[in-house]
């Protein structure tokens, strides 16, 4: 969330042959604001640990809410 650019982010685990699980990110970036998902794995590199850096990041253009304005994860994948 800190990414200039980002108005939004989620992550879920999904499953992985190496780690058992890791980390998948999707991200709404603020309009008229674009990047490419190489770009955004470069900035949580820089600010964060290894193991929490995701292995896969989806641009979207919303995430899933429930009636309530909840992030849907179930949705999400």
């Amino acid at each position: 969330m800190g990414i200039p650019g980002v108005r939004e982010a989620a992550v879920i685990g999904v499953p992985d042959e190496l780690l058992g699980q890791a980390v998948k990110a999707f991200v709404v970036m603020e309009q008229g604001r674009s990047t490419d998902e190489k770009q955004l794995q470069k900035e949580c590199q820089k600010r964060l640990e290894n193991f929490m850096v995701p292995k896969s990041i989806v641009i979207v253009n919303s995430l899933p809410m429930t009636d309530t304005g909840k992030l849907k994860k179930t949705a999400l994948s």
